[in-house]
């Protein structure tokens, strides 16, 4: 999914537990932490603005989003315009 400017990340969870949401770069390198530590059941929305952790714009291309709880991983790729 391209897009410009920011990305809105929607996920939900069947049960409150841990998980944590964060932007990786194509080579590994986790870029920002949207979300982390315990999560209630329901839907959760998150943006990412293009930043990293320390508040930096990130380089136009690829990245990943990655979900992860405490038994399954998810990803999905975004491609990041500005």
């Amino acid at each position: 999914m391209p897009w410009p400017g920011e990305a809105r990340l929607t996920f939900a969870l069947a049960q409150a537990g841990e998980a944590e949401l964060s932007i990786y770069s194509v080579d590994g390198r986790r870029v920002r932490t949207l979300s982390r530590g315990r999560q209630d059941a329901g839907a959760h929305h998150m943006i990412w603005r293009g930043e990293d952790d320390a508040g930096r714009a990130v380089a136009p291309g690829v990245y990943w989003a990655r979900l992860k709880t405490s038994n399954l991983t998810f990803s999905r790729r975004l491609v990041f315009l500005r």
